[in-house]
């Protein structure tokens, strides 16, 4: 069972909760919409290099240049090479909502 590190709760009740938002609909059907909806994103994005989710916002990939970055571990500056990552803008709708939470 995996357990994620910042909310030590199971994934699995993530998926419970998920459910419960969804008039109850059954897990296993929950989950597979979960993981199309990023298997969806995921190809949008490396096909197009960008996707806009209507009501959520817009993923798109972006590079972060090359840059030196302190190592705690090591206490040494290590170089670090150019890499794309991925980037989310939530759209206007969302933000609103998120902002009435406080």
């Amino acid at each position: 069972m995996l357990i994620s590190k910042r909310k030590r709760y199971h994934i699995g009740n993530f998926f419970q909760e998920l459910s419960g938002k969804c008039n109850y609909m059954d897990e296993d059907a929950v989950k597979e919409v979960y993981y199309g909806l990023i298997s969806y994103i995921g190809s949008e994005i490396e096909k197009y290099g960008k996707l806009d989710c209507p009501d959520l916002g817009v993923f798109s990939i972006g590079k972060r240049e090359a840059r030196n970055a302190y190592n705690i571990n090591t206490k040494k500056v290590e170089f670090l090479g150019k890499k794309k990552e991925i980037r989310f803008a939530p759209c206007l709708k969302m933000k609103a909502y998120f902002r009435k939470l406080k």
